[in-house]
């Protein structure tokens, strides 16, 4: 991570929690010429680390066109982990003119305590699963890194904006299940749940309830790792957010993450 991280007062962007979508761009009229060349944004080149009592973010900004961007405001947005989950903004860092072929890094450091945290089974109700268990009844996924969404957008493009929802790092006791319950946004609001990614060994699945769905993970042995993607998609308009987990089987207790937002 660049030494060189931006320590930005984000308190004021905390009390901010009113948006359940980025910006739209106002309507009636093109968006001015310039606007339309701000650098290109990838969930692939959105990344961040805890480190102690904050989170170093960095966002890869690239230029692949013939013809200098223009220089622009770069809008971070956090919220809590899941899918389809409001957030606030929580930075606003300008960005310098990018030539031809040209990338760069910009680098954000956040007080980890001004940023969403994720719910713990103290803070819900016991709900059953199944007809005899509960989800509190196994082991549960947990992190010590912060895990969540972040959103990233130029002001003046926000229809161009990119997404990450991460948990990374987690650990599951070896040969156990560990449970995550998926709160649904609305009773109305219907999703569909599709897992992918899970290697030898290891197991998921989505385990429907009134109340929601529960995501269960199995472990293998101590020392193996998988990565797994949980793509949630809203019927209403087909709109898929992909969220992303990597876990470890370990020996001794897992860490505690807690419950996915959606």
């Amino acid at each position: 991570m660049n030494s060189a991280a931006r320590k930005l007062d984000v308190s004021a962007a905390r009390s901010r929690r009113e948006s359940h979508a980025r910006p739209s761009k106002k309507p009636g009229g093109r968006l001015p010429r310039t606007a339309t060349r701000v650098p290109e944004l990838s969930r692939e080149g959105l990344r961040w680390r805890t480190d102690g009592a904050n989170v170093d973010i960095v966002v890869e900004v690239r230029n692949p066109g013939s013809r200098p961007t223009a220089p622009g405001v770069l809008v971070i947005e956090a919220a809590p982990f899941g899918a389809f989950v409001p957030g606030y903004e929580i930075a606003r860092v300008p960005v310098l003119a990018l030539d031809p072929g040209g990338r760069r890094f910009v680098p954000v450091t956040v007080a980890r305590g001004l940023l969403p945290t994720t719910p713990g089974p103290d803070d819900l109700p016991d709900r059953m699963f199944d007809g005899t268990t509960s989800w509190r009844d196994l082991e549960r996924l947990t992190s010590t890194d912060w895990v969540g969404n972040l959103n990233v957008w130029f002001d003046v493009a926000p229809e161009r904006a990119v997404e990450a929802h991460r948990a990374l790092n987690l650990k599951i006791t070896a040969g156990r299940r560990a449970s995550m319950h998926v709160y649904l946004p609305s009773t109305e609001e219907a999703l569909d749940f599709t897992l992918s990614g899970t290697g030898a060994g290891w197991s998921a699945e989505i385990v429907s309830s009134p109340w929601g769905a529960t995501l269960i993970v199995g472990a293998p042995a101590a020392g193996h790792r998988t990565a797994i993607t949980l793509a949630v998609t809203r019927r209403s308009d087909g709109c898929t957010v992909p969220v992303e987990f990597t876990v470890v089987s370990v020996e001794g207790q897992g860490d505690y993450l807690g419950c996915l937002q959606v």
